[in-house]
């Protein structure tokens, strides 16, 4: 399993949002972890309101693992 810093920009967001952010990422992961195209495991969230960036740190077997879960999600991926 690889490592993967996921930069995103979320505008705006406040607490209850970024919650809300991270449970239907992780919601996502276990569902890309049952269907493919590999395991992932959301690690930790960081939110920093004032460059509307978030980032995220995953565990997963392969790449495409995140961009699954992008699509499943509307996670932004920016870099």
């Amino acid at each position: 399993m690889g490592t993967y810093l996921v930069e995103g920009y979320e505008p705006g967001l406040n607490a209850r949002q970024v919650r809300d952010l991270v449970a239907r990422i992780q919601t996502g992961a276990d569902e890309v972890s049952r269907t493919g195209p590999g395991a992932i495991v959301h690690r930790l969230a960081m939110y920093a309101p004032e460059d509307e960036v978030c980032l995220h740190l995953f565990d997963a077997t392969d790449p495409h693992c995140i961009e699954r879960l992008a699509e499943l999600t509307d996670l932004s991926v920016d870099r």
